[in-house]
């Protein structure tokens, strides 16, 4: 999708993309000199691109926040403002950005939503311009409304995906309509991807449960250098695989639970395995 229309504002946003993947938009633009440039470093915990920078040029004004993210899941933690203000992200249980705290009497944002992302708290604070997260931590297009998903961009108004899911699941309730939004149930899903819905409670489950298998096994090499060399790799397989086998029995709506866990036990394994390698020397 490379253009969006506010039917009630009648503006519309163009987009630009790194690739014909379109899940790293580079730029959202709006008559009038407004646009939003985006910089990617490495992956998140979803295979998704992270976002490094956020450049605003509105109005002939001209701003950019920086972006530091956990290491393990690609979650931001941080972020600094053009004014050189440092602001740490708040989240709820729904992954929903709803402020960015700094040490000062106030905050940088503050937002809340409904269920299924419509502000019914509008951010607001000084950092708001340079904040490129919304519902979800999806990437928002202040003109449209709209939140960007890995793929797909999704309308919290309709609760419904501007483009139908690539996965076709007529005989699942949750899924016969492509359009529909994490199976209709955005307090209990979520989709980073765009490409499968996926339960809240499972996708955090079994992505710490690779974590815990990959730690198990590095804490439990012994031996010489070599061995735990050896161990290192088998770490990282049983990390991964500590997160697909329970995943893999899941709905095929829920694939996400299977692939996810897999990225996410690999760095678990190999960071743990090395914890191991220094016990068995």
């Amino acid at each position: 999708m490379t253009t969006a229309k506010n039917t009630a504002t009648g503006v519309v946003t163009s987009y630009t993309y790194a690739g014909a993947a379109q899940n790293a938009v580079l730029s959202e633009s709006t008559p009038g000199d407004h646009t939003y440039n985006i910089t990617y470093g490495g992956n998140d915990g979803n295979g998704q691109p992270e976002i490094v920078k956020y450049n605003a040029v509105t109005g002939g004004g001209n701003s950019t926040g920086n972006l530091f993210a956990d290491p393990t899941t690609g979650q931001a933690t941080m972020l600094t403002t053009s004014s050189d203000i440092a602001c740490l992200y708040v989240y709820d249980g729904l992954d929903n950005p709803v402020g960015l705290i700094t040490d000062f009497s106030t905050n940088a944002v503050t937002s809340n939503f409904d269920p299924y992302g419509v502000g019914t708290l509008n951010g607001s604070g000084n950092g708001v311009g340079q904040n490129p997260y919304s519902f979800h931590s999806g990437i928002q297009d202040r003109a449209s409304g709209l939140v960007k998903f890995g793929l797909r961009w999704y309308n919290p108004v309709t609760g419904t995906w501007t483009q139908q899911d690539t996965l076709d699941a007529p005989l699942d309730p949750a899924n016969a309509n492509r359009y529909v939004f994490v199976g209709g149930d955005p307090i209990n899903g979520l989709d980073p991807t765009g490409q499968s819905r996926c339960s809240t409670a499972q996708l955090y489950y079994y992505s710490n449960l690779a974590g815990v298998g990959a730690e198990s096994v590095g804490l439990a090499s012994t031996g010489p250098a070599a061995p735990a060399v050896a161990v290192f790799g088998g770490a990282a397989a049983i990390g991964a695989t500590a997160g697909f086998l329970p995943g893999n029995a899941d709905s095929v709506v829920d694939q996400c639970i299977a692939t996810n866990p897999v990225a996410a036990g690999i760095p678990w394994g190999i960071d743990n395995a090395l914890l191991g390698y220094p016990i068995g020397y």
